[in-house]
């Protein structure tokens, strides 16, 4: 998967992938298109907003990092982007100390602006749902 930070590189310690940032989401992506990644994500008891539910900024945080790999398989290297908007409809509670699947896909494209969107599921439907306007980083 191309992509402009690399999750294997020991000087990455983006908090979203990098699997050497231990206090971070340390989140994997899977391509499932040119446009599409998945990944899934297990939040602890402690990042729950209420009890057994996950923080409204934490599901956010997880959407927006899926939805920006999704992005990364459009853009060739070096580009980078950046969140511009982000919109985020929580539909129903997103449990911790389970398996949440994360999906997003670019679905839009007016370089320098991309559209992606996102859900976030667990095994009985949809709990959150994302859209983001992102934006090309002037090198």
């Amino acid at each position: 998967m191309r992509q402009t930070v690399d999750p294997a590189d020991p000087a990455n310690t983006c908090w979203g992938c990098s699997p050497h940032n231990h206090t971070g989401l340390q989140l994997r992506f899977e391509p499932l298109d040119e446009r599409t990644v998945r990944s899934t994500y297990r939040a602890p008891e402690h990042q729950c907003g209420r009890e057994h539910t996950v923080h409204g900024g934490i599901q956010a945080a997880v959407l927006d990092e899926v939805m920006g790999a999704a992005l990364g398989l459009l853009l060739p290297p070096p580009l980078a982007c950046a969140t511009a908007e982000l919109q985020v409809r929580f539909r129903r509670a997103a449990r911790t100390e389970i398996v949440l699947t994360v999906e997003a896909r670019v679905v839009e494209e007016s370089p320098p602006h991309y559209v992606v969107e996102a859900t976030l599921s667990d095994d009985v439907g949809i709990c959150t749902t994302a859209r983001a306007r992102w934006r090309v980083l002037d090198g």
